[in-house]
């Protein structure tokens, strides 16, 4: 399955409208806020790689007095595509950032984050993370690695 930047969109829209109060404000802590696992392109028209996640472990803690969520995901996906890859593009939610991210075996994996707009919803934006596995994922074949993040999980108002 391919994400589109349409669909990217529409689970963040949906993500953030779940909200409580907290001090009359109101906090976002829906569990798919933190974690977009979008194996997704930014524009609808551009096709990325297949990559459909076959499993998550997701730890987290959340300090509401704070606003700020602080977590783990281990993410196993499998490579759909025809073809080899040598780096993983997903979605986050753009309060976070990734601090680290590590192999299977615990080695840490080169990546670059960038808040980015979505081109087919200009008024949404993410941290488009990608990582640089260090050997090519050939066509099939699996791969685990984990993410360490963390940030505000309430920002501005729009």
């Amino acid at each position: 399955m391919t994400t589109t930047a349409s669909s990217s969109a529409d689970r963040i829209a949906a993500a953030t409208a779940n909200q409580f109060r907290l001090s009359g404000k109101p906090l976002c802590i829906a569990l798919g806020l933190f974690l977009f696992f979008l194996p997704a392109p930014l524009r609808s028209e551009t096709s990325g790689p297949k990559l459909p996640v076959t499993h998550y472990d997701l730890r987290f803690r959340i300090l509401l007095s704070e606003q700020t969520l602080d977590g783990e995901a281990r993410v196993t996906l499998t490579n759909s595509d025809d073809h080899m890859i040598t780096e993983i593009p997903f979605l986050l939610y753009r309060l976070l950032d990734v601090v680290a991210i590590a192999d299977e075996n615990g080695r840490p994996l080169e990546f670059r984050q960038a808040v980015a707009k979505l081109t087919d919803e200009p008024s949404m934006q993410v941290n488009a993370v990608t990582v640089h596995l260090r050997s090519p994922l050939n066509a099939g074949a699996q791969t685990t690695f984990t993410v360490k993040f963390g940030g505000f999980v309430y920002g501005y108002r729009r």
